[in-house]
């Protein structure tokens, strides 16, 4: 998959939901790094591997954590929607337009965004830089 791709990609995850967006993704629970993958062509989801596993809604916690981090938005602001039993789910994130969540998924998946730090219970929970590394599956240091 080319860069040229990826916008077509990732649009086709998103939708709008009032002043909202409905992401979906495809959750990978039990993975060796936290982090975010491009939607392939046959898979109209972004794929996000978690290290916690499906149990007691462990994996649910680190997708909301993940993907409010990979956002810049605080977790308040994300709330699954769809699939909290599956590993298919789909995630709203309130008061934020699909252009804008758009645009930061593709820095993330691309590895151009810095991830600003947010407000909220989850916040210096997950090391910004060990967060970024593993969006970005820099898997190189055993964390």
């Amino acid at each position: 998959m080319g860069d040229a791709e990826l916008p077509r990609l990732v649009r086709g995850c998103l939708r709008a939901a009032g002043d909202s967006t409905i992401v979906d993704i495809h959750v990978q629970a039990n993975s060796r790094v936290a982090r975010l993958e491009p939607p392939g062509e046959w898979r109209a989801r972004i794929t996000l591997r978690v290290k916690a596993t499906a149990r007691k809604g462990q994996a649910n916690q680190e997708v909301l954590r993940v993907l409010s981090t990979s956002l810049a938005v605080k977790p308040q602001l994300l709330e699954i929607i769809g699939g909290a039993s599956a590993s298919d789910k789909s995630i709203r994130i309130n008061g934020i337009a699909p252009d804008v969540v758009e645009e930061k998924l593709i820095r993330v998946l691309q590895g151009t965004e810095d991830v600003e730090e947010v407000e909220g219970p989850h916040a210096g929970r997950w090391g910004w830089d060990q967060g970024l590394a593993d969006l970005r599956g820099d898997d190189s240091q055993d964390y």
